[in-house]
């Protein structure tokens, strides 16, 4: 391992031991088994990783995040935080911040910003966090920079269609329930994978500042569609059951 890792001659011995003595977990696993999968953030200072871990927890990043991307570890505590403070600014990446594979994006800001530039460019409204993950560059180029005729028809209309996973994956967290049923209930409605996720996202916090629960929200969830704008207390009526 060693050999195949020729930077860790280059680690000083006494910022491993006092990591392994003062960092006790990453992302929720052991420190030393985190080293032994990812040898590259022993070169990160004891400081600096007790500093990423303080800005994840201060900026909601669950340690499941964490396992999904141990190399945001191998990047500047700054550099960390700063990039966190930058996605919440971005509506696109703002709903995105409970996925569990969102530190990808913190990792890779400057690739994903550059999609995101690109995907606004040919127009395109629906932004799914596969389309901007550089891990998944076959399906970007497939479906964004060298797009089919399906695709172009999108591309023209102004929208895009995806699978939805963002979408059940914030509901599912947001109003308690498995991303099955959510999927089973939005599929009555034709063009659900066609909506961007912000846009379910404000919808969702305007009717709960509204006053009304979650179980009224999910009796009429397919409400989560439409714009805010015209989702007004006047033009809907949220009952228990339907």
């Amino acid at each position: 391992q060693i050999r195949k890792n020729g930077y860790l001659i280059h680690s000083h011995p006494d910022n491993t031991l006092d990591t392994l003595r003062l960092v006790e977990t990453l992302g929720g696993l052991p420190t030393r088994q985190v080293f032994q999968m990812h040898p590259k953030i022993i070169m990160t200072t004891t400081e600096t990783l007790l500093r990423t871990k303080q800005f994840l927890e201060d900026h909601g990043i669950s340690e499941e995040a964490a396992q999904c991307c141990f190399h945001i570890f191998t990047l500047g505590s700054d550099s960390v935080n700063t990039r966190l403070k930058e996605l919440s600014s971005i509506p696109a990446f703002n709903a995105l911040q409970t996925h569990p594979r969102v530190l990808r994006l913190v990792h890779y800001q400057q690739k994903a910003r550059a999609r995101l530039d690109y995907l606004r460019d040919i127009r395109r409204l629906r932004l799914a966090l596969f389309q901007s993950n550089c891990f998944i560059d076959k399906a970007f180029k497939r479906r964004g920079s060298n797009p089919g005729p399906l695709d172009l028809q999108y591309a023209k209309e102004g929208a895009d269609r995806t699978r939805g996973r963002d979408i059940t994956g914030y509901l599912s967290l947001m109003l308690g329930l498995p991303e099955i049923e959510i999927r089973q209930e939005f599929h009555r409605h034709p063009y659900w994978c066609h909506i961007p996720l912000h846009l379910v996202q404000d919808t969702l916090h305007y009717l709960l500042e509204l006053g009304y629960t979650r179980d009224q929200v999910w009796s009429n969830v397919h409400l989560l569609v439409y714009p805010r704008l015209t989702t007004t207390a006047k033009s809907i009526t949220i009952n228990h059951t339907r």
